[in-house]
């Protein structure tokens, strides 16, 4: 097959390109990559139906840091989330936005 080009492709990802892909699927949007509290609202706001914690490996930077640290604040933020009635903690129910957290 040959390369294809694609002229004046944007490869820049931002926040709203989840809420654009919300606007053209039902279907879960997760996303990799969560490290911070600011991350996993961010997340939520723009539509994503649940987050994994992860530094993909960790091949795209050598500073980092392991998810294990991450976790707990993460934890927290969603926790935040939940009592505020932002979003729920269940698969499935009346809240407008469900949120799992891998």
């Amino acid at each position: 097959m040959k390369n294809m080009s694609i002229p004046n492709l944007n490869v820049t990802v931002t926040w709203t390109n989840i809420e654009w892909l919300r606007k053209l699927t039902q279907l879960p949007i997760i996303c990799k990559g969560i490290l911070s509290p600011i991350d996993t609202k961010s997340a939520i706001k723009y539509g994503a139906n649940g987050i994994i914690i992860s530094n993909h490996g960790g091949r795209l930077t050598d500073t980092a840091p392991p998810a294990i640290q991450c976790l707990e604040d993460v934890v927290n933020a969603m926790t935040s989330m939940i009592q505020k009635g932002i979003c729920s903690d269940r698969v499935r129910g009346p809240s407008p936005v469900n949120v799992d957290l891998l």
